[in-house]
């Protein structure tokens, strides 16, 4: 007898009323746990079930957590979960996900990619041959699928752990969410998305019997949900090509699958592609039902049910089952696979008509006659004999006279079958007519076709083609593009009569020729059509939806049309994967290389906003590599253009700024290569022109970049005499002149502003809906940001997963609250607490959305520096600041500006500490590690560079107050300067920090009686401040910069017995609004 303790009787029915662990399981691992006390060794139940693979680290801390669980099992949970490697190879394994029998699954990261990554490896103890076989026939598989159901294979092989040992993996995307095990747990998923989910799942098994691959281990755990609700079929582990004869990969004496979701002629060893049909049908019964079609105690049990019981249908279980979700399940579950559905697509057509709620295609509702055939099928023989004895009753057959058919009737058949070859061959030269872009000639042979044969669906068919096309010409959709970092979407524009009247038109022939019983037209021609309509109408997902029908025929011949209006669709609704997933079909024309490359531009962006960086350049280069493919040259260059200027962008965001230049200035060469005349190619120029102001901006070069800013306005110009009805041109200008205005001086700006505002106001005219590039720059040029909320708010009703749009709310926000601030009309803390919200909500829909971390963390860094100026403690703001840095540094290790944010924030922190008695070195010493690292990623960052030199400039101070040697952190401070004006253009970079510290260093080498190093100090502050000072006619009303300088010029000047000077500078300082008062004497007194 095993005797069990109260707390592991506990845990194990926790373990086992949460579904990670069976009865079987917990019963061997007592036994196992006897053995052990029997050895010595002392294990808790919780212990031993991680240990032999039947919980996960995850599954046996939801168990441990769980109420009722009591005594030691509550108190070691660090024990069960076994430390385990922290690499492999380039990979940094960052947590255990799930564990098998065998294998383990890690989230990583790969340390070259900087991507994260879910790694697949094999247990020390379990990796023998056979195993690491089939891990690669897994990755071998798997990696030849591009289907957004499937999980996308990286790489696979062999790598040493950091135990040395040698470690078997593959390393496929990660996909953060939970399996449709967990879903059936819950209960909660409505009747129509759970069959949505199995479409899904068939969608990809369709797509892998394409491929001549059977997964043979099909169920819910291997089923994943991402947090947007995508399906994910996983572990190939276990397929086989249906071109490999035998079981090669079946482990000894093992049976291949899960015995619960195992078809009748796989668990005798023949599996087929029948077989994973089955596997569906199980999915589907367990969705409905909630358990498998069969268990038992014993995987054996399971087995013979399979085999030879009868199946508990499904409405004895669940009576609440719609009927007809009945017919799938036992259709699909049938023990003689010639009576299961012939294949993937044929139940994939019952379940979109279980959807649409229309009649099944194929499965039929079960009957008396359904019920008696089964009977019979069991028993034949018992069956044979009762219906020959019925027979022998009936007797013999009846005769019936033979009529000859007359003459005429022969006439007019031979005369109609002559009709229809003659319509056959009309309804053939339309469609080729069509595709050679003949578009009235195929209208006129449809249309003889109609004459000829009416009732042949082909003449209609094609005539609707050609409304179609016609339709396409009158509607002209908006045309997307990508504008600092959101993908800019506008509204459809409503029809007008001429389209409306074809689109009527298109689907009245359509409809005809649907009615007409589909013969000379293949299964997937109507759906494409249909859906085509709906697309140009504006209706995305409904129109995706029904040209999506066409994947189902693997014999589909698609022309370019259908396909590149699916992809839209899919662009439109941000599935960018999706979109470029049908690569093969754009390039086949070249406005479906454009729409290639704009959705592989919105994949990298979405990459880059999830803190993939390297995976958005490597979408970038496939997106570089696809419009050279362009045929046409000048649109290639355009395209190629346009590709390198969002690329830039990214680099240039991430802190690799000469190679975002290279991008640019290439560019700019490859625009001007397009010619004068195009204007998208005079855009192209324009971008990049902005591109390159950005980048030196961004060095402190500001007599750089304003002439390249005015160089993209005026082209901007150039398109839109080109286009006078370009509004994205417009846009672009308007928010070029508004970065313009923010570079030059306060008496040049007010026109600026005023054209910017001119131009955003005419585009908004003409949009048909508010945009985020309209919102946005119209209020930086205007301060209307009020306005901008409520456009941002509509364009989120709209598109409500659109993520960055939060976080320009959130911007727009923290505008208001600094012009609360800075005009003091009231207190801005609430303007701050909606700020942070927006953010919230980014990071509710999306937790690893970095930029999200980064913008809260602005917010908070802010809020504090509000509060401080007003007498308060910041502290709880700037640790709130470090936090969300450090959670975005986590997900983008880029993260340029969390490093920087979170840098200066500490040195705030660290001067109030200071001003308040408390100790800042901790805070600045933390500040100069983040200032080194920000410039590891960004050499040329001056700003930090100048950051850092003030930091230790102060914490040199903090030495001295203290006894220690200033001088080293001061030289560093002074090679910080020195190092930012080497890279900089402008010899006046950071004067104020090079005068300041030359003042400090005179002032402590006069300290130590040193009076030709602090005559030298002092001379070095004076020149370097007044390469920056304003002449007396020049100064403005009140400037707090110019003042400190003037005051730290007088200081240096009275330090050098200068003192008529100094006195002015106090004078000019104190007229700009910065107090000197006994500055001249303490000056004299030194």
């Amino acid at each position: 007898m095993i005797l069990i303790s109260p707390e592991d009787a506990a845990f194990a029915e926790q373990a086992i009323a949460k579904g990670y662990v069976t009865r079987d399981q917990i019963d061997a691992c007592r036994r196992r746990q006897q053995a052990l006390r029997e050895a010595g060794e002392d294990l808790r139940l919780g212990q031993i079930l991680v240990r032999e693979g039947h919980l996960s680290p995850n599954q046996f801390m939801a168990v441990h957590l769980s109420p009722g669980i009591v005594g030691e099992n509550r108190a070691e949970p660090e024990v069960a979960l076994a430390s385990f490697p922290r690499s492999l190879g380039k990979y940094v394994l960052r947590r255990e996900i799930a564990r098998g029998g065998m294998g383990i699954v890690y989230e990583a990261e790969d340390s070259e990619l900087r991507r994260r990554v879910a790694l697949k490896t094999l247990r020390d103890d379990e990796a023998d041959a056979d195993l690491i076989e089939r891990l690669r026939r897994e990755a071998t598989i798997a990696a030849q699928y591009t289907h957004p159901n499937i999980d996308a294979i990286h790489e696979d092989g062999t790598n040493p752990n950091d135990a040395g040992r040698p470690t078997t993996f593959i390393a496929m995307d990660y996909v953060e969410g939970r399996t449709l095990a967990d879903l059936i747990r819950e209960g909660t998923t409505k009747r129509k998305e759970l069959i949505q989910k199995l479409e899904s799942v068939a969608r990809a098994v369709a797509y892998a019997h394409s491929k001549g691959v059977i997964h043979r281990d099909l169920k819910p755990p291997n089923v994943m949900l991402d947090r947007q609700g995508q399906v994910y079929v996983m572990d190939f582990g276990l397929a086989k090509e249906t071109s490999v004869e035998g079981e090669t990969l079946t482990r000894t004496r093992v049976v291949v699958g899960t015995p619960n979701y195992m078809a009748p002629e796989q668990a005798r060893g023949k599996a087929e592609i029948r077989s994973d049909l089955y596997g569906l049908g199980a999915i589907l019964y367990e969705l409905f039902t909630g358990r498998p079609p069969f268990v038992g105690d014993s995987s054996t049990e399971v087995l013979m049910q399979v085999v030879t019981a009868d199946l508990v249908w499904p409405r004895r279980l669940a009576p609440g089952v719609p009927a007809d979700v009945e017919a799938v399940i036992i259709k699909a579950l049938e023990k003689d696979l010639r009576r299961r559905y012939a294949s993937a697509e044929e139940m994939i057509e019952d379940i979109e008509a279980l959807r649409a709620r229309e009649p099944l295609r194929h499965a039929r509702r079960p009957t008396f006659s359904y019920v008696l055939a089964a009977k019979i099928r069991k028993q034949p023989l018992l069956w044979g004999v009762g219906a020959a004895l019925v027979l022998a009753l009936l007797g013999g057959a009846a005769f019936g006279a033979v009529t000859l058919l007359q003459r005429n009737r022969a006439l007019q058949a031979q005369l109609r079958a002559e009709r229809k070859t003659e319509a056959v061959r009309r309804i053939e030269d339309a469609g080729r007519a069509y595709q050679a872009g003949q578009t009235e000639a195929a209208l006129g042979l449809a249309r003889e076709a109609q004459r000829l044969r009416p009732d042949l669906p082909g003449g209609w068919y094609w005539e609707a083609r050609c409304a179609i096309r016609r339709y396409a010409e009158q509607r002209r959709l908006p045309t997307p593009w990508v504008s600092d970092g959101i993908v800019e979407f506008l509204p459809a524009p409503p029809e007008s009569e001429a389209a409306r009247g074809l689109r009527e038109e298109a689907g009245r022939l359509v409809a005809h020729a649907r009615s007409l019983a589909g013969e000379g037209l293949e299964g997937w021609e109507i759906p494409a059509a249909i859906g085509t309509v709906e697309v140009l109408q504006g209706r995305y997902v409904e129109g995706g939806r029904a040209i999506e029908e066409c994947l189902l025929d693997a014999n589909a011949q698609w022309d370019s049309e259908p396909a590149y209006h699916l992809a839209l669709a899919r662009y439109f609704l941000r599935r960018f994967d999706e979109a470029a997933a049908l690569h093969r079909h754009l390039l086949r024309s070249g406005a479906g290389t454009e729409l290639l490359v704009r959705a592989l531009h919105g994949a990298a962006l979405r990459d880059e906003l999830a803190g993939r960086s390297a995976r958005a350049a490597d979408r970038y280069e496939q997106a570089g590599a696809v419009a050279a493919m362009h045929p046409d040259e000048t649109r290639a260059r355009i395209l190629r253009a346009s590709v390198l200027v969002t690329r830039g962008d990214l680099r240039l965001r991430t802190g690799r700024s000469a190679d975002a230049s290279s991008d640019f200035e290439t560019a700019r060469r490859l625009a001007d290569e397009a010619g004068p005349t195009s204007r998208d190619g005079v855009h192209a120029r324009a971008e990049a022109s902005l591109g390159l102001a950005r980048f030196h901006e961004g060095r402190g070069a500001r007599a750089s970049a304003i002439p390249l800013v005015r160089d993209a306005i005026a082209d901007y110009g150039r398109a839109l005499a080109l286009d006078p009805a370009f509004d994205a041109g417009r846009i672009r200008r308007g928010m070029a002149r508004t970065f313009l205005r923010g570079m030059l001086p306060h008496a040049e700006r007010e026109r600026e502003s005023r054209e910017a505002v001119e131009d955003l106001e005419t585009a908004a005219r003409s949009s048909p809906g508010p945009t985020v590039s309209l919102a946005l720059y119209r209020a930086r040029a205007s301060a209307g940001y009020e306005r901008a909320l409520a456009e941002l708010d509509e364009i989120l009703r709209r598109h409500p997963d659109h993520l960055p749009v939060y976080l320009e709310q959130s911007k727009a926000l923290w505008m208001c609250a600094q012009r609360e601030w800075e005009t003091e009309q009231k207190d801005p803390a609430g303007l701050f607490e909606q700020a942070r919200s927006r953010c919230d909500e980014a990071i509710r829909r999306n937790p690893e959305y970095a930029e999200a971390y980064r913008y809260r963390a602005h917010v908070f860094a802010d809020w504090g520096d509000y509060v401080m100026i007003h007498g308060g403690d910041p502290t709880k703001f700037y640790e709130e600041t470090f936090a969300d840095c450090a959670r975005a540094l986590r997900i983008n290790t880029e993260s340029f500006d969390a490093c920087s944010e979170r840098a200066g924030k500490r040195l705030s922190l660290g001067v109030y500490r200071a001003n308040h008695g408390g100790d800042p070195e901790p805070d600045w010493l933390e500040a100069i590690g983040d200032l080194t690292r920000a410039l590891t990623l960004n050499p040329e960052a001056s700003s930090s560079r100048g950051t850092r030199a003030m930091v230790r400039m102060n914490l040199a101070l903090r030495y001295e107050a203290g006894g220690r040697d200033p001088f080293p952190l001061l030289d560093e401070a002074l090679e910080d300067c020195a190092e930012a004006r080497r890279r900089g253009p402008d010899p006046r970079t950071h004067v104020q920090e090079y005068g300041f510290i030359h003042l400090w260093k005179g002032v402590l080498h006069r300290k130590r009686g040193q009076e030709e190093d602090a005559r030298r100090h002092f001379e070095s502050a004076v020149s370097e401040l007044s390469l920056s000072l304003p002449k007396d006619e020049d100064l403005p009303a009140a400037s707090v910069t110019f003042g400190e300088r003037f005051v730290a010029r007088g200081r240096a000047r009275c330090a050098l017995g200068r003192h008529e000077e100094a006195r002015k500078d106090f004078e000019r300082a104190a007229r700009l609004g910065v107090g000197s008062e006994g500055a001249l004497e303490e000056c004299r007194g030194h």
